[in-house]
């Protein structure tokens, strides 16, 4: 990710969710095989490392903390309007 090459780093995330999951969970996690239930037992302490990751290699324009900022931003625009 340091190189900023994002389409790669978004590859290799999705890579590394899917590797993590399967750990937590013992199954094969993949596209087809994802729950609901897996996605809620994501260890927060990777959730927090792969959002962290994205925010500082990418001067904070990508992450999760990021979208949840524009999210609410996007929700207090909206009752204003």
């Amino acid at each position: 990710m340091s190189d900023r090459d994002f389409q790669n780093a978004d590859q290799q995330t999705t890579a590394k969710i899917f590797e993590v999951l399967s750990h937590a969970t013992g199954r094969d996690i993949n596209e087809t095989s994802l729950t609901v239930e897996d996605i809620n037992n994501f260890p927060c302490k990777d959730l927090r490392t792969i959002d962290r990751m994205w925010a500082n290699h990418s001067n904070h324009k990508f992450g999760l903390s990021v979208q949840k900022i524009f999210g609410l931003n996007w929700v207090v625009q909206e009752n204003l309007m």
